[in-house]
């Protein structure tokens, strides 16, 4: 049997019986295979539709001695039963909770909110605890606060105590010294009333830099529907 000529192979190819026939099986495989996509699509939407409708909200609300606090879920220690708590423990990014992107992602801050209780208010603390055991002498900090050191068999012994001016009421911390807490991630307490409500605040030094931010922010947190 004789080749084709390429003139004839060319005229074959333009041929739209030949060219229909040459694509006929392709193209029945392309519309099952749309179909099958296109089934595959929709029950994925109602998948994604259903997993949505399961995902539990970005903020969480808990009451804590008859208040209602309103928090990130991804901040929360550990999710109280029911819609209301004793205590609530939480553990932020610093950055996060004081809304800045330029603070170190390392850093964090650890809350336990409680009902306040009959101890001596964390204002008064400073002149009227922590007085009598601290030694002499004090100085400033960079972070503006003044730093003095309790005195040893005292039960602060190894601590230091971080005062906003002149006498801690606004702000105090108390922090391990750096030798004991070399390897602890947040060696500062700072405690804070308001609204019936204690907070106990825990903290990296670095962010005693940042003391008056954090208190206006644990206020924000824990006085929430009382303006």
């Amino acid at each position: 049997m004789p080749l084709a000529s390429p003139r004839a192979a060319r005229r074959d190819a333009a041929h739209p019986a030949i060219r229909y026939r040459s694509i006929g099986l392709p193209a029945g495989l392309f519309a099952a295979s749309l179909v099958a996509g296109l089934t595959a699509l929709a029950l994925w939407s109602r998948t994604l539709i259903a997993v949505e409708a399961a995902t539990p909200p970005q903020t969480v609300e808990w009451a804590i001695a008859d208040r209602r606090i309103a928090v990130p879920r991804a901040w929360v220690v550990a999710v109280p039963r029911g819609a209301s708590a004793d205590r609530l423990a939480l553990h932020a990014p610093l950055g996060a909770f004081l809304g800045r992107d330029d603070i170190d992602p390392d850093l964090a801050i650890g809350l336990s909110i409680a009902r306040a209780d009959d101890a001596l208010p964390p204002s008064d603390r400073p002149a009227m605890l922590y007085g009598r055991f601290l030694v002499s002498g004090a100085r400033t900090t960079p972070d503006g606060l003044v730093e003095r050191s309790f005195a040893p068999g005292t039960p602060y012994e190894g601590e230091t105590l971080h005062l906003a001016p002149p006498q801690g009421r606004s702000f105090s911390a108390r922090c391990l010294e750096p030798k004991a807490g070399a390897q602890v991630m947040l060696p500062c307490l700072a405690e804070i009333r308001r609204a019936g409500l204690d907070a106990q605040v825990r903290l990296p030094r670095e962010a005693l830099g940042h003391w008056t931010r954090i208190v206006a922010e644990v206020d924000t947190l824990l006085t929430q529907g009382t303006r």
